[in-house]
């Protein structure tokens, strides 16, 4: 008897050992899942793109969005890693109970030693709790977005800020061993026919090409074959996105964000000269872009809407700089766009704008000498016009008689441009 009691003892000690190491493994299990689960899978056959919100000058204030979503994340933050304790605290409670009862039943003077075990088990699981929440915390503080993830959702290093990225308000970052890929897109113009304004303003035959269940085979279908044909780490999209005289509940604009979002790649855009027409007005179309995922959109106090940068880094280097602009231009512009007080429907760049793109670009260029500054905006530059006068492409410089090479007698096979107005 006495020899089974023996067995019977070093049995249960087995399993209490047993338990205690399986548990260990399950909240190392779970943290990294919980970890890897605040990432979505990169994409094939690329390798991991960070993006980081809001390097800033040190003069600029934060603005309210920028609170909301600092705190989201503070708040998320916080939820999780209480979460986590309390689920890893009352996993070791019950563990540890269930160990001490066993004991007491069965082992007498090994409690005391069965219990070290037990607790040695619980301090190593609960140091390891502790830099879980450190890690979830950082993984936080380098997240793009209120949710904590970051803007592709891969894995990899965060770029930390050094003085020439701290004028930069998003940086993407691109591994090294090989170039880049920005794609950009201009001018979808999306025209949902089922929020016609005016009675008669399409006919019958726009109507139905226009209509709202058509947008995803007129417009959709083929940026998503471009998208997934070029596999961008960038894209930038450069104005009228929707023609907002037909989007005035704003649902245009809303598919559009959503479908750009599901490609889980980074996405700037800039206004253009349509979707201020939009009831729902230019802040609230804002607001879409800055709380979209995986979307890239800073509204500033300047003249237009917009106006940010996205600065793309690459083995530690900031490689390029994108001056994301509004060239304003919006004639049609409602009465809630211009609500704000610096929507403008006149052609052009604001003297703010000027001030504020040029001294950006001093500050990058001191600390960054290499780095290469690209403008990105809707309405083309007068100089694109002295050009196409300059190589005899000149039938008017008029809006009514836009200089078009299309129709040009002298064109040639590689030859196309239009331009319908300038600033």
């Amino acid at each position: 008897m006495e020899k089974l009691k023996s067995i019977y003892k070093e049995r249960k000690k087995e399993v209490v050992i047993g338990a205690a190491i399986v548990l260990e493994i399950l909240i190392v299990v779970l943290t990294i899942w919980a970890l890897g689960n605040m990432k979505t899978p990169s994409n094939e056959g690329k390798q991991p793109v960070v993006v980081v919100q809001n390097q800033k000058d040190d003069e600029d204030e934060m603005t309210d969005t920028d609170d909301k979503e600092s705190l989201n994340n503070t708040d998320n933050g916080e939820k999780q890693d209480n979460q986590v304790n309390k689920d890893n605290q009352e996993s070791q409670d019950a563990q540890g109970n269930k160990d001490n009862q066993e004991s007491q039943d069965t082992q007498g003077n090994k409690d005391n030693q069965e219990n070290q075990v037990a607790q040695g088990n619980e301090d190593k699981q609960e140091s390891q709790d502790t830099q879980g929440d450190k890690d979830n915390q950082q993984n936080q503080n380098n997240a793009n977005k209120n949710d904590s993830q970051n803007a592709t959702g891969n894995e990899g290093e965060v770029d930390k800020p050094t003085t020439v990225t701290q004028h930069v308000d998003f940086l993407v970052e691109v591994e090294s061993g090989r170039d880049p890929v920005v794609l950009q897109l201009t001018d979808p113009q999306i025209i949902d026919s089922g929020q016609e304004r005016y009675a008669e303003r399409l006919n019958s035959i726009q109507g139905a090409y226009w209509a709202t269940d058509k947008i995803e085979e007129r417009c959709y279908s083929y940026i998503r074959e471009t998208i997934q044909g070029t596999k961008p780490d960038l894209i930038l999209i450069t104005g009228d996105i929707v023609y907002g005289e037909f989007d005035d509940n704003g649902t245009a604009l809303q598919s559009f964000v959503k479908f750009m979002d599901s490609f889980g790649i980074p996405w700037a855009p800039v206004f253009g000269n349509h979707e201020n027409e939009s009831a729902k007005g230019v802040d609230w179309q804002c607001d879409q872009f800055e709380k979209a995922k995986y979307c890239l959109f800073k509204q500033r106090e300047l003249t237009g809407n917009g106006n940010y940068t996205v600065g793309i880094m690459q083995g530690g280097e900031l490689k390029r700089v994108f001056f994301m602009l509004d060239s304003n231009g919006c004639s049609a512009a409602s009465s809630q766009s211009l609500a704000n007080g610096h929507t403008v429907t006149t052609t052009g760049f604001g003297q703010d704008q000027i001030k504020w793109y040029t001294e950006t670009a001093k500050k990058i260029t001191s600390a960054s000498p290499k780095t290469k500054l690209t403008f990105a905006f809707h309405i083309q530059l007068a100089v694109f016009k002295d050009a196409y006068v300059k190589y005899g492409f000149d039938n008017s410089t008029t809006k009514e008689n836009p200089i078009n090479i299309y129709e040009q007698a002298n064109k040639g096979a590689q030859d196309f441009g239009y331009l319908g107005r300038v600033m």
